[in-house]
């Protein structure tokens, strides 16, 4: 490559013994867009090095001696996958997107590498002015991934310890210059780790400006037909249905529309996982739908209902769970055969699968059918008195769970024709008997249960269920 052949605007890397009219097989070409990371390499910065910049006629104008910042590993690059979550998929990095440079695969593969802080922050630092929009998705996921838990409940961003806080401050930064490259891949990936970090941008340094350009590239990826994937818009939507507590923006109620109306056009792309998902997110995120787009979902719901027909394996039982809540939330009308449909299945579940759900998700999930309309006949009322309470009785009075009585009662005491037996009542009782170490939500479903049924409790037990029904 002798010197003729460079192009205007590049950086030029110059290793040990290459004289400065030409590179020899040691040299190195640095693309110098910043966003794009395009860079060619012939070989890696293993010795002292010269940088020489080119000005727009190609010609050198300066030049400096440079000390690497180190061998980067630009062989082996980590397998695109994918990971899966009980709420929500993750898009899982590539080292080898396409148009990535081979030193930004290098950097990709050393990000995916990264198993602690310790060692993300070390990547970042030593190759901030090199990352690409590719690198600076990978690293929000990765720093998500490897948040220790406490960090991740819920809460705002003085409750990180300052070194992830730091990470996240150089990360919006890094997203601010490159987000206009970004894929709807990256801008998932950015948005759902976002959520998972409690980020709020209003507390970072340019943090409005950051997401309104966000919002502007969403809009751009989405008016070209970026949302025929599925697995994007379910970290998209994850991100914007956040409760407000744990809300990373308050993003705009136009971008909101624009983009639940560009994902309702492709909902028949989408895998049925996916419709399930957004399902979700939309009824937990309280997204306005006009009642020509709740059609278009329910038409969804009742085709992947349809599809999962016969299949019982966790993930469509957690796809079950996602379809009746977000029905529920949104209010959609769906046909009574696909109401019963979902409530057979549940009713079927295997044993492994109710224990693995939990009696308390169980018995919610009942209950969200019958928000849908469905009453269980006499003969499935029975079986749903002894899935729900047979697990729970005959124990240790003082090791029964509140949390799991209480939710299998409520749920049962909304089934129309399940009147309840002397089983039932003394349930009831040993809940109300175990007051003093209910919680709050205990105590509200106690006092439901009671008005259901129409139950007698004493005003000393009544007062003490208010107090705790009501406490702060």
């Amino acid at each position: 490559m002798g010197h003729a052949a460079r192009s205007p605007g590049l950086a030029w890397w110059r290793t040990g013994g290459a004289s400065e009219s030409g590179a020899s097989k040691s040299s190195v070409v640095l693309n110098s867009n910043p966003g794009s990371g395009e860079t060619l390499l012939s070989t890696a910065l293993h010795t002292p090095a010269q940088l020489i910049i080119l000005d727009q006629e190609g010609r050198v104008s300066s030049h400096e001696a440079v000390v690497p910042r180190g061998p980067l590993r630009t062989q082996g690059s980590a397998a695109a996958g994918g990971g899966r979550g009980r709420s929500t998929w993750e898009t899982m990095p590539t080292a080898t997107s396409g148009g990535l440079s081979a030193l930004g695969r290098a950097i990709q593969a050393e990000v995916l590498e990264c198993r602690s802080l310790d060692e993300l922050e070390a990547v970042l630092s030593c190759h901030t002015s090199e990352l690409s929009y590719v690198n600076v998705s990978t690293a929000w996921w990765r720093l998500a991934k490897i948040l220790p838990r406490r960090a991740l409940a819920p809460g705002l961003m003085p409750t990180m310890s300052p070194d992830i806080a730091a990470l996240v401050q150089l990360l919006v930064g890094k997203t601010l210059g490159t987000v206009h490259y970004m894929t709807l891949r990256e801008v998932s990936n950015c948005l759902w780790s976002m959520r998972k970090l409690s980020v709020r941008l209003e507390s970072q340094p340019h943090g409005h400006h950051l997401a309104e350009l966000i919002e502007g590239q969403l809009l751009d990826l989405a008016e070209g037909g970026g949302l025929a994937s599925g697995t994007h818009a379910e970290q998209i939507w994850y991100c914007f249905s956040a409760p407000s507590k744990a809300s990373v923006y308050p993003w705009s109620d136009k971008v909101v529309s624009y983009l639940a109306a560009a994902s309702l056009r492709h909902l028949q792309d989408w895998e049925t996982r996916s419709v399930a998902q957004v399902c979700l997110h939309w009824g937990r995120g309280g997204i306005q739908l006009t009642a020509e787009q709740q059609e278009t979902l329910s038409q969804a719901v009742v085709a992947g209902v349809a599809q999962q027909q016969g299949q019982d394996g966790m993930q469509q039982f957690i796809s079950l769970d996602h379809w009746l809540t977000g029905c529920v939330l949104l209010s959609l009308m769906l046909p009574t055969a696909t109401v019963k449909a979902l409530h057979d299945r549940l009713l079927a579940a295997p044993e492994l699968i109710v224990r693995e759900l939990g009696i308390v998700e169980y018995s919610t999930t009942l209950k969200r059918v019958l928000d849908l309309g469905y009453q269980p006949a006499a003969v499935e009322a029975e079986m749903w008195r002894l899935r729900l309470l047979d697990p729970l009785l005959g124990g240790d009075g003082n090791r029964l769970s509140l949390q799991d009585l209480t939710s299998a009662l409520l749920a049962l005491s909304y089934v129309a024709v399940l009147v309840p037996d002397e089983g039932m009542l003394e349930a009831f009782q040993l809940c109300v008997q175990a007051r003093r170490r209910c919680s709050r939500e205990d105590a509200r479903r106690m006092i439901a249960i009671k008005k259901q049924w129409g139950l007698r409790l004493t005003d000393a037990e009544y007062g003490a269920l208010k107090r705790l029904a009501t406490a702060s």
